[in-house]
């Protein structure tokens, strides 16, 4: 019997309940590890995404890309001309079934990442989260970490897709180095996108999605066409983040690509940027918006 029972109203409690009830007063129970903790964190928010409507709307978006295609409702307007311009090959027929790669990639990494971080202050369930025992560089690794689960999933899906739509078109081969390099670059562009839109919404107290589509799509895009092509270094432009969707559609031998660049087609872009280069300066992109997203959320108020 414990003392709390006696309390209770219980019968009262025998010498030797006491004295076991005591022997715990000075126990220290260890905090989990650092990666256990990561491990839950990780699994309670990729609880919430399947209680909401993300994965739903991310499985949706590439259930329309076999829609559009075999629809034929593209084919006389931008489906034919593109063939003519870039080529009819398996490689290039996988361009065309990611042509919204830009978009897609910028708006899902909105959609995931934008509005997590903020709504645990806007749910108030940050003051529950904040105040237990946990680091809240785990915590907040811990979120992103579910995000970019479902990003990266997305990328892969859509191109397995596309893939196995080339195939089933007839294509007799597909070129594995240029798939290999539009993966690469895309995954990690998708990295890069997330930890952009995660780090920032550090600094929001609400949670948007149309904000970091702008910036990564509108905003940042236009002022790098404007400023590479005013000094002339549109060479480079392929090295900036926001161009991931770009670049990964130009290593599989495709220019056309739903971005803000259809808008300037006044200005010729150069996407011949190196894939694995790129890709690594997305992964210090993301990685730094992660840690100006880290300082804050240490330093947040509860």
């Amino acid at each position: 019997m414990k003392f709390t029972d006696f309390l209770n109203g219980s019968e009262r409690p025998s010498e030797a309940d006491l004295q076991a009830e005591g022997n715990h007063r000075d126990v220290k129970y260890p905090l989990p590890s650092r990666a256990r903790q990561l491990r839950t964190v990780y699994l309670a928010q990729m609880k919430l995404f399947m209680k909401g409507y993300v994965p739903l709307t991310l499985l949706a978006m590439i259930a329309v890309i076999p829609v559009i295609i075999y629809s034929g409702a593209l084919d006389n307007l931008v489906i034919d001309s593109t063939r003519e311009v870039i080529g009819d090959t398996g490689e290039t027929y996988v361009a065309i079934c990611l042509g919204a790669m830009s978009a897609m990639m910028a708006l899902i990494a909105s959609m995931v990442c934008g509005s997590m971080l903020p709504a645990e202050f806007k749910h108030r369930t940050a003051y529950i989260n904040f105040p237990i025992p946990q680091s809240r560089g785990v915590f907040y690794i811990g979120k992103f970490l579910a995000g970019f689960t479902l990003i990266i999933t997305a990328i892969l899906l859509a191109f397995g897709e596309s893939i196995l739509m080339a195939s089933f078109a007839g294509y007799p081969s597909i070129s594995t180095v240029a798939v290999a390099q539009a993966l690469l670059v895309s995954i990690t562009g998708g990295f890069a996108f997330g930890a952009i839109a995660y780090g920032l919404s550090a600094f929001m107290n609400s949670g948007s999605t149309m904000l970091p589509f702008s910036i990564l799509f509108i905003i940042v895009p236009t002022l790098c066409i404007v400023v590479f092509n005013a000094i002339g270094y549109m060479g480079l432009i392929g090295y900036v983040p926001v161009f991931s969707g770009d670049l990964a559609l130009a290593a599989l031998g495709s220019d056309k690509t739903l971005s803000i660049s259809v808008l300037m087609s006044t200005i010729t872009m150069d996407m011949s940027a190196s894939p694995v280069i790129a890709s690594l300066i997305n992964v210090l992109c993301g990685v730094l918006f992660l840690l100006l997203g880290l300082s804050k959320t240490r330093r947040r108020e509860i």
